[in-house]
């Protein structure tokens, strides 16, 4: 689930033309419904990859504060070294 989450949030990140806490916070929790996933379980991965803890002040207002590009940039960070990892 994490690799398609991450595809599909780097998506939703590049698409937003709001790039405010507030929208991303609606952008991600519309992913959960769409993907049928509980937020802990879609937002866990995104934490890691944007910040690289599992435990950080808001997620929205982590990813609003870092960029549209540092947190896209982390995010594509991620999902390599996971394919990378999921591969062996």
């Amino acid at each position: 689930e994490a690799p398609a989450v991450l595809e599909r949030v780097d998506q939703i990140l590049a698409d937003l033309s709001d790039f405010s806490a507030v929208s991303i916070e609606h952008a991600l929790r519309e992913l959960c419904t769409q993907m049928e996933l509980k937020p802990g379980k879609a937002f866990a991965p995104i934490r890691f990859a944007v910040t690289g803890r599992t435990v950080t002040p808001g997620l929205f207002e982590c990813i609003e504060v870092l960029g549209r590009d540092r947190a896209r940039d982390r995010i594509a960070q991620a999902r390599t070294r996971l394919a990378s990892v999921l591969a062996q």
